[in-house]
Order: C-alpha cells, then structure tokens, then sequence
C-alpha cells in the first residue's frame, strides 16, 4: 500500500500505471483485492458500480484513500489535479472510471486522456501506443459542510479545497478499454428508438400504429385540440416526468399525444419533419407543445424550420430547460462531463426513489465516440452553443404566421443546499463547476441560455417566463411549473 505523502514523485501501481499525486494528497493508493469482482466480471462488483456495457477493465481497479487540506482553488488551477498514466498494449480507445463512493451513494467522473500533452491521441491505432495521462477531477470538490458558508447556487467562481473525509467512504478509478468500432454511427442508430407517436389511453401511453389508429382516434373532418409532449435527450414520453405530468391536462383536448425519437443521431429539424410525415394528411391538428430539454428545440423546429402542413397546426408553445443557445455539455470536448453529469444525475435520483432520464447506454455510445474522436451525432451537436443549427434556428425572423405561436420557457437556477445529501451536494459543485464554468444552470443547461429563444425578434413578457429553482429532471414535478404551463395553455 504505497503511502502518498505531500508533493509526493509519480507512483508506480502496476507495470502499466502510474499515479501522479495532486502536491496536496495526502493518504494511499493500492490495487483492489485479489478475487473482488471487478468491472466486466459476472458476478456482482462491490468496487466498480457504473452500469456499462461498452467498456471493460484495462487494468485492475486503484483505491486512492486521499485527504487534501481545504484551501481555495480555482477552475483553471489544473496543477491542483492528480493524474494517472497509463501504457496500452493494444489498439483500443481508453478512458479512466473514477467513482466517489458516498453514504448517499455514487459519484461518477469519466474522463478521456487529455489532449496536446505526450500522451496522445485518444484513438490508438499506432504499433506502439503512447502514453495515456487522465486528469483526477477533485470529483467530489468543496469544503465539508459547515466549515464554509455555501451559495444558494451553483454558480460558483472558485472550488474549495478537497477536504471531505466526513462523505467519502472510498475512491475507486479502473482505466477501462473498448474496440475501435469504425460503424459507431451505425451502431447509434440501431440502439436509439424508430420515431413513433404515442396517444393516451386508459391503459397509458399506446402507441399510433398506421393511418388508421391516427383516424380511428381523431376522425378526419373535423379540427382537433391536441396537445403534444416531446421529451428531451436520451429520453422517452414514459420515462420522462413530463409524460407523466401531461395526462392531467386531458379534459382540455381531444387527444394527449407524445412523441418518442432519436435524440442523437437525428438532429431537431429532422425530428420535427418525421413526425409531420407520420401525421394522415386528412387530420387537422390544432396543437399546444409542451417540450422539455432537447425537445424544445424540436418543437421550435416544427414552428421555426419546417413547412407548414395543414395536419398540424402549431397553437401554443412551453419549453422546460431548453438550450435555447446550447449547453456546454453538448460541446465534444465535454461529453465525458455530460456523461459524468447523466451517470452522477441517475445515481441521485436512484437514491429518492427515481431512476435516471439519460439511458445508460447512450450515454456510453457518447463517451465511445467521444474517445474515438467521432463527432457526427448531430442530435447532439444541435445543441452546442454556437453551432450551425442554432445559428439558422435563433437567426430565423418568425413569419407572420409563425409569429402567432404565443411562447413560454420555464429555466432555472438549481439551489445546490436543496440537495439534502452531503455527498451529492458537494459532487454536483464540482461537476457543475467542470462544466458550466461557474455560471448558474439547472445541472444541465445554463439558466440564461433556457430563456435565449428568437432574441431581438421575438418579445417576452414577464408572465411568458418561469424562473424556478428545480433540478433539470425534476421540472414537470414543480407544482409552479405545472400552474404555469397550464396558464399558457389556457387550461388553469
């Protein structure tokens, strides 16, 4: 058990790895016990927890039992950082699984070797692979509570010190390895969902199969009342808290509808023309949105980019979280954060009783392209700020028509001493700070950016925006989000 002490040299774990100490550590490193079940192995892990698939171990896992004294430092302060290198022996993409075990539960940090050091490309395909060097996140950053006084939110401009001995019940990091896939995009595509609408029946959610069903629920002849909800990234109309909260409008409609798509390899627009051509010409739909996330940028798609066809007729718009003007986590240089965000965010609401909104899976096809340097997944480059298509969607002056739409956006500032749990409170500082750069944000999309809709040519009112403070899962839940949607909706 190799002891750290303070501005300790690199440390030799395996012939393969090395560990760099932050010049702060002070603790141990030792490989997990011989015959544990690790990452990969059938039986249950009592080290490794994250749930993948696409990965396996490289190496075996590391304990890193470390304490750091609780001074300030500040985001770009990377010397502050431990790191871990690794020698490969084979073509393979490679990243480093570091897990904060807590009392409230697991915290996830996935990072890829960085770039523009010795190290390397992430994809190797060299005979003699270089070095790899993954950066150790103080994951679990910030001051054990009480001993500092904390904001309302996770804007924060510094991260304090690592001193959470008082939460942490053991640190775990295993280098973890999958092929080179050169059909990825492929492979995306089969694993994400064919579109498909979904309409509210006494049984739930059942989906529209077929002209007929669309008939047989909305007879042609007449204009329906619909109202339709579009879920967000990596989600679905079931397993979103959003589709739980539309049925409870369905006095006001003919019809509840909820529309299921790809979220990565589709982009917004592409969504939003699908579901035009699943509609029968025949129908004519009078239709409110209501759209959470990514989905926003779908409905905003249908009213904005599409054409106009007479079966769907948009009548009112509410978004919830949208990235309006993207999320930092859209950026490729930040999915492993987005995947550390969706795997830590799962883990959290496992622990109140919830499941994730991200599927673990895609999130893992995203780290995977990400480490292979493969950027073509356009549901999600739709959302980097800067982008192309937010660039057409924000730059498009609303035609006379479209400009009837009334619109409504529901953003918030997630308080961070709402989270009851330590552990997770300090995690999600840290995280927040990793990724959004200390600007106020919900965990996922920055605050500001939820209300960026049209600016310059479209004019909000006070009573067309909702700030709140609730988690980017947990919108639909708010009691003030669900007045206000109703409100815009004309269904108080």
């Amino acid at each position: 058990m190799p002891a750290i002490p303070p501005n300790s040299p690199p440390i030799a774990i395996t012939p393969a790895l090395k560990l760099q100490p932050a010049p702060a550590w002070r603790g141990d490193v030792r490989l997990a016990p011989k015959g544990g079940a690790v990452l990969g192995e059938e039986a249950p892990s009592p080290i490794i927890t994250a749930p993948l698939q696409l990965f396996t171990p490289a190496e075996p896992a590391i304990v890193l039992d470390i304490q750091a004294p609780p001074t300030t430092r500040t985001l770009a302060d990377e010397s502050a950082d431990g790191a871990l290198e690794y020698q490969p022996t084979a073509a393979a993409v490679y990243v480093l699984l570091h897990e904060v075990h807590t009392p409230d539960g697991v915290i996830y940090d996935v990072t890829l070797p960085q770039r523009g050091v010795a190290a390397g490309p992430r994809t190797l395909g060299d005979e003699t692979p270089p070095v790899l060097r993954f950066p150790i996140h103080p994951v679990a950053g910030g001051s054990a509570p009480g001993a500092h006084p904390r904001p309302r939110t996770l804007g924060l401009d510094q991260v304090v010190g690592d001193a959470i001995a008082d939460v942490v019940i053991k640190r775990v990091l295993q280098v973890l390895r999958s092929p080179l896939d050169r059909g990825l995009l492929a492979a995306v595509r089969r694993f994400e969902p064919q579109p498909r609408v979904y309409a509210l029946r006494d049984a739930g959610f059942q989906p529209l199969e077929g002209a007929e069903s669309w008939r047989a629920l909305l007879p042609p002849g007449a204009n329906h009342r619909v109202v339709l909800y579009i879920h967000g990234f990596g989600s679905s109309t079931a397993g979103s808290e959003g589709g739980k909260f539309v049925p409870a409008l369905a006095a006001n409609y003919d019809a509840v509808l909820g529309y299921d798509h790809p979220s990565a390899t589709r982009s917004p627009l592409e969504n939003a023309r699908t579901l035009i051509e699943m509609i029968p010409e025949d129908l004519r739909l009078n239709v409110d949105l209501v759209a959470h996330s990514r989905g926003g940028l779908v409905a905003r798609s249908l009213i904005e980019l599409a054409d106009w066809q007479p079966q769907l007729q948009p009548r009112r718009l509410v978004t919830a979280g949208s990235p309006h003007a993207g999320t930092r986590l859209a950026e490729p240089e930040r999915w492993d954060r987005l995947v550390s965000v969706g795997l830590t965010l799962g883990s959290w609401l496992s622990t109140l009783g919830g499941s994730g909104f991200w599927a673990p899976q895609l999130l893992e096809f995203v780290l995977k392209a990400a480490a292979q340097s493969t950027f073509d997944l356009p549901g999600i480059a739709a959302m980097t700020p800067g982008g192309d298509f937010l660039k057409q969607l924000n730059a498009a002056n609303p035609t006379e028509l479209q400009a009837k739409v009334p619109y409504a956006a529901i953003t918030s500032s997630f308080a961070i001493n709402d989270v009851v749990q330590q552990g997770f409170r300090q995690a999600f500082t840290a995280l927040a700070m990793q990724a959004f750069m200390g600007e106020p944000n919900d965990l996922v999309v920055h605050t500001a950016s939820a209300l960026a809709i049209d600016v310059g040519s479209r004019i909000f009112t006070r009573e067309q925006q909702l700030r709140t403070a609730t988690d980017h899962s947990s919108y639909y839940k708010n009691a003030e989000v669900q007045a206000f949607v109703r409100q815009h909706l004309g269904s108080a």
